[in-house]
C-alpha cells in the first residue's frame, strides 16, 4: 500500500471519528449540567481511570497505552468543555468586567532611595508623579493596601539572577492587583569613593551582586548584601572608605557623589529586570496584554500537563511559570502569565471555570506590559 493510499485511509477513518467525538462532547455537557444540578464535582477521578483500564485492555498490549493516551487527552478536552459552558458567565466573569478601564493615582511607592532602578521604572510608568521610598518590599505592600491612591512600584524578576520570590509571596499575602509592567534595561556599574584599583569590598542588593557574580569573582572582591543598590550606594558614600564600592547605577553615583569606575559589570550584558506596579484597587486598561495568576492543582500525575493544555487549546502563550512551596509537603502554588485580554470571550471562560474549579486560584491581574 502506497503512502497516499495509507492516507486517504486515515482520512476515512476521520470523517468517521469525528461525529462520535462530536457526540460524545455533547453527552459530556449534558452530564455536567447533571452535576451541576446535583451540585457534584466535574472531575471523577475513579470514573475516568475505569474508562481508561477499559480502553487500553480492549485495544490490546501492543496499542493499549497509546489508546489510553488518547482518551487521557479527550477526558481533558471534556473536561475543560463541561467547565467553561457551565461557569463562563460566574462570578468571576462579573468581577472582572466590572473593573475600571483606568485608574488615577496621587501617590508612586519604590522600595530603597532614590537612584535605584525602580526609580527608573517608576518614571517610566508614572512620570508625573514623585516617587516616594520606603525600607522593604513588605512596607510598600503596607502602604498600598491601606491606600487606594498608592501604587507600589517592585522588582519581580531579573534575566540573570531569577525571580524575585519574596515579592510574589507578598502579592499573595496582601491581595494587591498588579496594574502596569515594565522591563528595565539594567546596567550594573562600580561606585567607588576613590580609585577603582582600591576596592576590597562591594555592597549591593543580592540580586545585583549575583548579576555581578563574574566581575566580582575576577577582582577577588567581598560581596556583601544590601537592602538595595541605591542605598548601598548612600551608605558607601557616608562610609567615605577607598576600599569599599556599590554596584549600582550611574544615576545613585551622580546622587551620592560617588564616581563611577568599572561599567557594564553584569555577566549578562542584555541584563532586564522586570517591574510591576501593584495596587488595592484594580483596573483593567483597554490595551492590557499580559494576565497573572496564583494557582494550585491537585497532588495528582498528570495534572500540571492536563492544565497547561488548557492554555495551550485556547491558543495562550504562556510567558512564565514558577513554583513555590506551600510550606506542607512537596506540594506547591504556581505563579503563570500569559498574552491575553479578558476581553476575549476563550479567556474569560477559561478563568471562570479555573476559578469555579481550582481549590485555590488568584486572579493577580490582567495589564498593560511594555
Amino acid at each position: 500500500m502506497s503512502l497516499d493510499e495509507i492516507r486517504k485511509k486515515i482520512d476515512a477513518i476521520d470523517r468517521e471519528l469525528a461525529p462520535l467525538i462530536k457526540k460524545r462532547m455533547e453527552c459530556s455537557l449534558e452530564v455536567a449540567r447533571i452535576k451541576k444540578a446535583e451540585n457534584l464535582p466535574i472531575y471523577h477521578a475513579g470514573r475516568e481511570q475505569e474508562i481508561l483500564d477499559r480502553v487500553s485492555r480492549d485495544a490490546g498490549e501492543e496499542y493499549g497505552v497509546y489508546v489510553s493516551s488518547v482518551y487521557r487527552n479527550m477526558m481533558a478536552v471534556s473536561r475543560a468543555l463541561q467547565t467553561d459552558t457551565l461557569f463562563k458567565n460566574g462570578s468571576f466573569a462579573e468581577k472582572v468586567m466590572s473593573y475600571p478601564k483606568d485608574m488615577t493615582y496621587k501617590k508612586v511607592i519604590c522600595q530603597g532611595a532614590p537612584g535605584a532602578f525602580s526609580h527608573a521604572a517608576a518614571r517610566s510608568m508614572f512620570n508625573e508623579l514623585t516617587p516616594e521610598f520606603l525600607l522593604s518590599f513588605e512596607d510598600v505592600f503596607k502602604v498600598c493596601e491601606a491606600d487606594e491612591t498608592a501604587v507600589g512600584i517592585l522588582p519581580v524578576e531579573n534575566s540573570t539572577a531569577g525571580s524575585v520570590n519574596s515579592v510574589y509571596d507578598l502579592i499573595l499575602k496582601y491581595k494587591l492587583c498588579i496594574v502596569k509592567a515594565k522591563r528595565v534595561d539594567v546596567s550594573q556599574n562600580l561606585l567607588t569613593v576613590g580609585d577603582e584599583s582600591q576596592v576590597k569590598v562591594v555592597y549591593s542588593h543580592p540580586h545585583a551582586l549575583k548579576q555581578c557574580e563574574k566581575y566580582i569573582k575576577e577582582h577577588n572582591i567581598t560581596a556583601m548584601q544590601f537592602e538595595n543598590t541605591a542605598l548601598a550606594a548612600k551608605y558607601v558614600a557616608e562610609l567615605n572608605d577607598p576600599a569599599i564600592a556599590a554596584i549600582g547605577s550611574t544615576e545613585a553615583a551622580e546622587m551620592y557623589g560617588l564616581r563611577v569606575g568599572a561599567t557594564s559589570i553584569q555577566d549578562n550584558k542584555d541584563n532586564i529586570t522586570r517591574f510591576i506596579a501593584v495596587s488595592k484597587k484594580p483596573f483593567i486598561a483597554p490595551d492590557s496584554n499580559t494576565v497573572s495568576l496564583a494557582f494550585t492543582i491537585p497532588h495528582e500525575k498528570g495534572s500540571l500537563y492536563s492544565m497547561l493544555g488548557r492554555f495551550a487549546d485556547c491558543g495562550l502563550n504562556l510567558t512564565k511559570i514558577e513554583s513555590r512551596p506551600l510550606g506542607h509537603g512537596f506540594e506547591y502554588k504556581f505563579y503563570l502569565d500569559f498574552s491575553g485580554n479578558i476581553k476575549d470571550a476563550r479567556t474569560l471562560s477559561l478563568l471562570s471555570s479555573l476559578e469555579q474549579t481550582l481549590s485555590f486560584f488568584v486572579f493577580l491581574g490582567n495589564y498593560n506590559e511594555k
